[in-house]
């Protein structure tokens, strides 16, 4: 509906719009990974993970997931991140996350086939977009039962309930998604 309004706004006729939900198979789902991706990276088992995954590009704000990060760290210190993804804003995004000093506990672990079946070992999934269509990666987390701490943007609101399962903040608000993954941390 998010993307509709948009198509609406520029002029085509409601008429020529139809919506369209994105979708995914559940029957085809992958279980999870043989191997650990916490161990991988070094990550204790009682810690809790917050995955997000992405192109590494302006538009899906990993730099503002940085300071959400660096926000919820000023709080606990049993929280580790990881997101997962390529793009041009790796090299920024590193200098971010090494200025920040928090290299021990937030990790790109780059593009990864396999992060369907690496999410089951995420217990909460962050999307800090500025905008979104309809976020397939939230349909995936929801797959693997984790909640979603998501900025309300484009048709993320349309499958993340609030307070049902999970946390919608305003575009840009760091600081309340730092204080929705601390709460659900806690």
């Amino acid at each position: 509906e998010g993307q509709r309004e948009k198509v609406l706004a520029c002029g085509v006729r409601a008429d020529k719009v139809s919506v369209i939900h994105n979708g995914i198979d559940l029957t085809t789902y992958p279980g999870p990974a043989a191997h650990g991706i916490r161990a991988e990276l070094g990550i204790a088992a009682d810690a809790v993970f917050v995955v997000s995954a992405g192109r590494l590009s302006p538009e899906k704000n990993h730099a503002g997931l940085i300071e959400a990060a660096r926000l919820v760290f000023e709080k606990r210190d049993d929280v580790c991140f990881a997101v997962f993804g390529e793009g041009f804003l790796r090299p920024e995004l590193e200098r971010s996350i090494e200025q920040a000093g928090i290299s021990d506990r937030f990790f790109l672990p780059g593009f990864r086939p396999d992060v369907r079946a690496l999410l089951h070992e995420a217990d909460i999934f962050a999307l800090p977009s500025h905008t979104e269509g309809l976020p397939n990666v939230v349909l995936e987390a929801f797959a693997c039962k984790k909640p979603v701490v998501a900025t309300a943007v484009g048709g993320t609101p349309e499958v993340v309930r609030q307070g049902r399962d999970g946390c919608l903040v305003s575009p840009g608000d760091m600081k309340g998604l730092a204080e929705a993954i601390a709460a659900l941390a806690a």
